[in-house]
């Protein structure tokens, strides 16, 4: 299996440097995803680049965090769960919504319409639903 570096500040290539130093400040810590990407500072620069672009989106911060949770539960990504777990609650996003989202169900009809989009976009794309909780 291979192995990626987890870059800090100081070991990362001159281009990752500046996108570490905002993941740290934005979540007061340096994700393990960022450290591993800031190998490749474009990758890196891509990744945050896109979730900015999704930040300036009209759903509200816990619509995108029932869309990322979604996309973490098909793609059956414990750790993405986890992490965006924690994203959510420093966000305040219900309580009741985080346990939906990490459970597999939705308890409002908002949630419920995220989810099902989400799913139908998914399943026309092709999906194997190997991953689907």
């Amino acid at each position: 299996m291979s192995e990626f570096v987890l870059h800090n500040e100081e070991s990362a290539p001159a281009g990752s440097k500046e996108f570490l130093a905002a993941s740290k400040r934005e979540y007061g810590m340096i994700a393990n995803l960022h450290a591993g990407m800031a190998e490749a500072p474009t990758l890196l620069e891509g990744y945050r680049t896109l979730a900015g672009l999704f930040d300036k989106t009209d759903m509200s911060e816990t619509e995108r965090q029932i869309v990322l949770m979604t996309n973490n539960r098909l793609a059956g990504c414990e750790y993405c769960m986890a992490a965006h777990t924690s994203i959510s609650q420093a966000a305040k996003v219900p309580a009741d919504v985080i346990a939906s989202l990490r459970a597999g169900i939705g308890e409002s009809g908002r949630i419920e319409h995220l989810l099902s989009r989400r799913l139908h976009q998914t399943n026309s794309l092709g999906s194997d639903r190997r991953h689907e909780p």
